[in-house]
């Protein structure tokens, strides 16, 4: 069995290069990654946990889309806990997912603070040559 710690940074290299961290419908946070190779996909559902689904094409010159998700609150949060200070890339993102889930417990129902958060994230998650608003 592969060190722990040795898994740990595996996984945040995955999460730096290749995941989105966000909001989901306004009220969940979850972690989604996707690649065209299911071996990291692997690590982080057994680090983890979560769900693995294959997105697949009827067009033979597209790649199979291995997609990990992981939106179960104490999952997302453990995940988050432990990769918080090996996420280089995503720690914006990391910092404010932690932060909203210390803040909003599951049973709150705040539209405006969730709103907030959400667009919090929307800046964060933009792509593109002018992120600006």
């Amino acid at each position: 069995m592969e060190d722990i710690q040795e898994l740990l940074s595996y996984s945040a290299g995955i999460i730096d290069g290749e995941d989105w961290i966000g909001m989901g419908n306004h009220r969940s946070v979850g972690i989604t990654v996707r690649m065209t190779e299911d071996a990291g996909i692997t690590v982080l559902k057994q680090v983890f946990g979560g769900t693995i689904n294959i997105q697949t094409y009827k067009n033979p010159n597209y790649s199979d889309i291995y997609n990990w998700r992981l939106f179960a609150r104490k999952d997302v949060t453990r995940c988050l806990q432990l990769l918080n200070t090996r996420c280089r890339v995503k720690a914006p993102q990391v910092s404010l997912a932690l932060e909203y889930l210390s803040t909003m417990k599951w049973h709150e129902n705040d539209p405006e603070l969730r709103n907030t958060f959400y667009l919090r994230f929307k800046k964060l998650n933009q792509t593109g040559k002018n992120n600006d608003p």
